[in-house]
Formats: C-alpha cells, structure tokens, sequence
C-alpha cells in the first residue's frame, strides 16, 4: 500500500490498483527512477519510510503535517529534480552532494530558487 495525494495536498492511502512507491532503503536503479518521476513526492517519502519500516500511523502523521501550498512547492521542486537526475541517468532518492549542488547550480543559472 502506497501513499498518495489528496487535492489538498494531505497524503492518503493508495487504493488497490494505484502504483505503490514502496523503494528499497538503498534506492532503485536508473531503469526504476524513470518511472519514479510519476510519484509524487508524498508518496516517495512514505514509502521510503515504510520500506525501512515505520508504521504507517507515524508515516500518516509525517506527512500530514505540511501545508497544502507548501507541498505544492516542494512538489515543483521535487519533480524539477527528478527530471534533472533522469537527464543524467541518476537516482533521484539516492545521489549524493555533488548531484543536488549541480542541480541547484543549474537552476539558480535558471534564475530559479530553492
């Protein structure tokens, strides 16, 4: 069971059928990244989180707990960044400092801001 989320930005459980975001602690390989651009960014956090697992009453209140217009920014931002890891065939969950520095190079080159 995944996590998805609602249109006011508040994680749900995904219903049968949904895609499950359940990553392995190690991260996943290009080959699964490119298909991980489709998850939001709630649901890749809780299931990183169930992977290595918490129960999901906690992983529920994690991810309760921002507000709809802060998820909204985090998810421009998160879906910015996969895109970005996707172009250079790397893994969005697990690429290290000198992947989210470059990245964030780029985008203030960009004039954007994160």
């Amino acid at each position: 069971s995944g996590f998805a989320e609602t249109g006011d930005g508040h994680p749900t459980h995904a219903t049968p059928g949904e895609r499950s975001a359940d990553i392995p602690a190690g991260g996943m390989s290009p080959a699964h990244s490119k298909l991980f651009n489709l998850t939001s960014r709630l649901e890749a956090i809780g299931g990183c989180l169930k992977s290595q697992g918490f129960p999901d009453e906690v992983i529920e209140l994690l991810l309760s707990a921002p507000r709809a217009n802060t998820n909204a920014a985090y998810q421009s931002a998160w879906v910015n960044w996969c895109d970005w890891c996707h172009r250079r065939d790397a893994d969005p969950m697990s690429s290290g400092v000198k992947e989210v520095l470059s990245f964030l190079a780029g985008m203030f080159k960009e004039g954007k801001s994160y």
